[in-house]
């Protein structure tokens, strides 16, 4: 009986292993992409504005609703890299913090490597 639990235990989180390094795989996708986008909307922004500045379009209702359009899309897929890309240095912080909430130094920490 013991033998079947522990199998099935065993079962269970090798699938909840390979479920976690699925979902990691494809965040660090969307966290890679997510930057790549912004740079894109950002060059297509500047290219926008530079013809909504020509003498031909300046003031067209159209190209003005467009900018407006495409600065609240660059506004929302900054916010989405600000939540999926996690830097080093960030990274560092929320190692360091959660470190200090469970009463470990950082001369702990180097004394363990």
């Amino acid at each position: 009986m013991i033998e079947t639990i522990l199998g099935l235990s065993i079962v269970i989180n090798l699938a909840l292993m390979w479920y976690g390094y699925t979902l990691l795989k494809k965040m660090l996708y969307v966290a890679g992409n997510t930057t790549e986008i912004l740079t894109a909307v950002e060059s297509y922004k500047s290219h926008l504005t530079g013809v909504y500045e020509l003498e031909t379009f300046y003031g067209d209702q159209t190209l003005q609703s467009l900018l407006d359009h495409t600065g609240e899309l660059s506004n929302f897929l900054t916010e989405c890299e600000n939540a999926y890309g996690l830097t080093e240095s960030e990274f560092e912080e929320y190692v360091q913090q959660n470190n200090e909430e469970e009463g470990e130094t950082p001369e702990n920490e180097q004394g363990r490597r």
